[in-house]
């Protein structure tokens, strides 16, 4: 079909009803150059995601950011500032431990999805027992529809969301 988006091949070795189920294979955290932020690689059995890490070790709260479809690596720029930067580290030394995602498949609403349902999954790992979404544009989109899947969230903040998957915000 010509203007179709293809999916990811699915690895052979993978079977197909386990593809569709999000999975974790292992993660590699590193410290990351000049911050106290760690980066990760997350390996799934849809491929690598990556991330920031701004942990507050001992607390239970977590936020996870994500941008837009074309909107950088973990940022969403404004004015100058780096925004999910600047609040991740603000909300560490409050309790409050931060993973900024890059998505996999930038632009693509279900494999966004899944990212944040791994996301949700490493930050329950590490002990968080709640969980806050904030997505930009794409990532407003992304972020209603995974706060619907995921028990953990207990909050979603969508700033500038595309309609496309935003519709039943309600829930």
């Amino acid at each position: 079909m010509a203007g179709a988006k293809s999916q990811p091949d699915k690895p052979e070795n993978v079977p197909s009803g386990d593809y569709l189920t999000p999975s974790i294979r292992g993660v590699v955290a590193a410290p990351s150059e000049g911050s106290c932020s760690l980066q990760l690689a997350i390996e799934t059995i849809r491929g690598e995601l990556r991330g920031l890490l701004d942990a507050a070790k001992g607390e239970v709260g977590a936020v996870i950011f994500v941008n837009g479809a074309m909107g950088g690596p973990h940022e969403v720029p404004a004015s100058g500032e780096r925004v999910f930067e600047t609040l991740a580290r603000t909300l560490a030394p409050k309790g409050v431990t931060s993973l900024r995602l890059r998505y996999r498949h930038a632009g693509e609403l279900a494999d966004g999805i899944l990212d944040i349902l791994a996301g949700c999954s490493i930050l329950q790992g590490i002990g968080a027992d709640k969980i806050a979404l904030v997505g930009h544009s794409f990532g407003g989109a992304v972020v209603i529809k995974a706060g619907e899947l995921a028990p953990i969230v207990v909050a979603v903040a969508s700033l500038l969301p595309q309609l496309v998957g935003s519709r039943r915000v309600e829930k």
